[in-house]
């Protein structure tokens, strides 16, 4: 359809709906937060579908159920184990366990041995483990704790460090465990260095920044340092769920296990071993976006990240939240410029898939987050928002138009163009085609109107208008337009239908409009007021329909000699003494409905062929009728004073005695100057 044309409230209407959807968006983003939790989500899914495989370089021994209870360890060899008879007593263990199961890792070849393990206050077996943590050196890493204290009104943390003993022996091989978690409660970054602070969101603190447990196992292991080094929080990608090695802490002190899982020992040489609690009852597990997870595998993950320089980063909140009002407006303005809803709704789901591909795209090459939720969600509501906007303001606007139109064409008629506004709007641009066409001129009227004070002139035209617009319009008529006090009406010109029934229906309002008249002069005659007569002529055929004029004006017209001929019939009636007349092409498709009168064969001024009359009218008089047709032919066969007597009878009486009075007088003149011998009957009109 064309392009639209737009007031300046519909813009302003369009930009207000628009700027609701802004508006609703950035708070469900600053205070609802759904937005934001979308965003975590989309940003969640696609990490867990791009994750990498496993870091060979990383084994987790696990403190789980099996290692806790010893269920699956064979009396005799606990019996066999210093490390396992300590086990056997019970969790906590004595911390000789531990210093155990460094000797045997260190001894196998391990790189690095890693604790997620807090060790703050004193216990059994803290020589032993000091004692190793020593002559150990940097191949050990001790965790330390950053301890939420919920104390009513408010949230406190306190720092939790290893005992003084065990934290000398390690000589500053110490990290946090402490796993932040977004507001969610999700794992999605950490602190390479915090304070209390950064825990309590203030990221800069006074205090000296800490380096996490990863932070101090990547310098150890000579990875390149993760940065920044002040309390800020870095994104990581994780490996894939489940793709860490794992192994169950007490079975490295089971001979048998010790050969087949671990090769004796082979299999640990130069890998990074870390210990840490896996087992549900010790409820260190966090949502992740891979999943739910233990500690000790987040921070092994957080570890390969440093390796792997796997790092993500987001956009600003700001930018974020930018994004609304500037989708806002690239809605906004695929609204004012669109064709179609459907070019509008395309052009919004290739902005949403182009927003999905950049989003993927620079996650993939370049590990940024960019805004999808909140500009895919801008352009799903504003669009809606405009849309709904823009249907509003079209049903105001078809509303207002209906309303218009209606004073011209009938309701069907406006349907017509009101639902089809395109079909429509080609025609006005020129289209050829075939119309019924109905020409009424009000008789009498412009001779009483001199005589009358002007605002009653126009009450009464418009009174007799009203009735003639009625008649029209309840016979699916257009009105196409007023000239003084005659009225141009045609059938197929906006609403397509069929010749017949075009015809059929000129006809009818044409009959009816005769009615409306009579009641009408009934009415003034009771008044005192003399009545009025009409003529209407009605013909068929091909016109030019379209918008004629100057481009500062236009309107509708109907051009041809379709036109003319029915201006020239219905100047005719006034001769012929017929209120309404019709040509044979009329006449051709409403024969089977109405009774018809031939009238006469005519050639009227402009045109050399000549055209058949006829007077319809619904009350057939079938003696009056014959009769005529009798004295006609008398006419035509030249036997005048025949005709005349029969034509003086029947202008007395019959449906029309005005049409036998014409012939009565042209009897008359025959009979005193015959007509020339070449005359075949047609009347020529040498003046309109």
């Amino acid at each position: 359809m064309p392009a639209k044309t737009f007031s300046s409230s519909r813009r302003r209407l369009l930009a207000q709906a628009a700027l609701a959807g802004v508006l609703v968006l950035m708070g469900l983003s600053l205070w609802v937060g759904i937005l934001n939790r979308g965003e975590s989500y989309v940003q969640d899914f696609l990490m867990k579908a791009t994750a990498s495989e496993t870091d060979p370089e990383l084994i987790l021994l696990g403190l789980d159920e099996e290692s806790l209870t010893l269920n699956a360890v064979e009396p005799a060899e606990i019996a066999e184990s210093r490390a396992l008879q300590l086990m056997a007593e019970g969790y906590p263990w004595s911390r000789e366990v531990y210093a155990l199961a460094i000797n045997r890792l260190v001894e196998a070849g391990a790189r690095v041995v890693i604790f997620d393990l807090a060790f703050p206050t004193p216990r059994p077996g803290d020589d032993a483990l000091a004692e190793t943590l020593r002559s150990a050196g940097s191949k050990v890493i001790l965790g330390s704790n950053f301890d939420l204290r919920d104390a009513y009104p408010q949230l406190s943390i306190v720092f939790v460090p290893p005992t003084p003993q065990l934290a000398e022996a390690a000589d500053g091989h110490v990290g946090f465990v402490t796993l932040p978690t977004a507001a969610d409660g999700v794992v999605r970054f950490f602190y390479p260095y915090a304070t209390i602070e950064s825990f309590l969101g203030n990221y800069f603190g006074e205090d000296p920044p800490l380096p996490a447990l990863s932070t101090v196992a990547a310098q150890t292991l000579g990875f390149a340092p993760p940065v920044p080094s002040t309390p800020q929080s870095l994104r990581f990608r994780y490996l894939r769920k489940g793709s860490l090695q794992t192994a169950s802490f007490y079975e490295i002190f089971v001979p048998e296990l010790w050969r087949q899982n671990f090769a004796d020992g082979r299999r640990l040489e130069g890998k990074t071993v870390l210990i840490g609690a896996t087992a549900q009852v010790l409820q260190d597990f966090h949502p992740t976006p891979m999943g739910r997870m233990s500690g000790p595998a987040i921070h092994l993950n957080i570890l390969s990240a440093i390796h792997r320089q796997a790092w993500v980063h987001a956009v600003p909140y700001g930018l974020t939240l930018l994004s609304i009002p500037l989708t806002g407006l690239l809605v906004l303005f695929l609204a004012l410029r669109r064709r179609s809803v459907v070019v509008f709704v395309a052009s919004l789901g290739g902005f949403v898939l182009l927003a999905m591909g950049v989003f993927l795209f620079s996650y993939l090459l370049a590990g940024w987050y960019l805004p999808l939720v909140h500009p895919v969600a801008t352009i799903l509501l504003c669009g809606l928002a405009v849309m709904a906007a823009d249907v509003f303001v079209e049903r105001r606007e078809r509303g207002r138009l209906r309303g218009t139109l209606e004073r011209y064409v009938s309701k069907d008629v406006v349907r017509e163009i009101v639902e089809n506004p395109a079909s429509y709007l080609h025609m006005l641009g020129g289209q050829r085609k075939e119309v019924t066409v109905l020409f009424c001129d009000l008789r009498g009227f412009t001779t009483a109107a001199e005589d009358l004070e002007a605002t009653f002139m126009v009450s009464l035209l418009n009174e007799y208008f009203g009735e003639m617009v009625k008649a029209i319009f309840a016979r699916r008529g257009e009105v196409n337009k007023f000239i003084g006090d005659a009225l141009m009406a045609i059938w197929g010109g906006v609403q397509i239908s069929n010749p017949t029934e075009d015809a059929r229906q000129a006809v009818a309002a044409a009959l009816d409009m005769k009615e409306r008249r009579l009641a009408l002069n009934a009415r003034r005659t009771r008044e005192g007021r003399p009545a009025w007569g009409a003529g209407i002529g009605i013909t068929q055929g091909m016109v030019v329909f379209g918008n004629v004029g100057a481009q500062e004006r236009m309107e509708p017209a109907v051009i041809g000699d379709t036109v003319n001929l029915a201006s020239r019939i219905e100047s005719l009636t006034r001769i012929y003494g017929c209120d309404i007349l019709i040509d044979e092409r009329v006449a051709a498709q409403v024969k089977d409905t109405y009774a018809l009168l031939l009238v006469d064969i005519v050639r009227v001024k402009g045109r050399r062929a000549h055209d058949t009359l006829f007077f319809p009218y619904e009350k057939a008089d079938h003696a009056w009728s014959e009769e005529f047709t009798k004295a006609r032919l008398d006419y035509l066969a030249g036997r005048f004073s025949e005709a005349l007597a029969r034509f003086t009878v029947l202008a007395t009486t019959g449906p029309a005695p005005g049409l036998a009075q014409c012939y009565l007088r042209r009897c008359e003149a025959f009979s005193q100057r015959p007509p020339h011998e070449s005359w075949d009957g047609v009347w020529d009109f040498a003046e309109k």
